[in-house]
């Protein structure tokens, strides 16, 4: 009888494990196709500034506030969860300043939002990648 439970006991570990590990996977996994939207978000944002279409760039901002807000759950495999949190807060809090930059036409106000968004992500970069 002690080997059943042993075994049975052993057959739960491993389920355990194997569902973490799945865990882990999902979140790299979103935070990688998160990352893909991101790349292609901060391309067209750029496009749409330089082109003073204020309504297509304060779109974008809310698509990057949107993005960094749907990983606020992940837990980071380095560093600490505070620390992950922060970077995607000041992104999100750029993002909008950027939004309101676009209501007064702000030319120069985008610009340095956008600027202050990819200096983030790449302070995001070396501390996560």
């Amino acid at each position: 009888m002690n080997k059943k439970y042993i075994f049975i006991l052993a057959v739960i570990s491993a389920v355990v494990i194997m569902c973490q590990s799945g865990m882990a996977h999902g979140n790299s996994l979103k935070v990688h196709e998160t990352m893909i939207k991101l790349k292609v978000a901060t391309k067209v944002i750029k496009e749409h500034a330089q082109s003073k279409d204020y309504f297509r760039t304060a779109e974008k901002f809310m698509d990057i506030a949107r993005l960094l807000k749907g990983l606020s759950a992940v837990e980071p495999k380095k560093h600490t969860k505070k620390e992950w949190e922060s970077i995607h807060e000041t992104i999100i809090d750029t993002a909008f300043r950027g939004i309101g930059a676009c209501g007064r036409k702000d030319d120069q106000s985008i610009k340095q939002s956008i600027e202050d968004i990819f200096a983030s992500m790449s302070e995001g970069h070396k501390l996560f990648r």
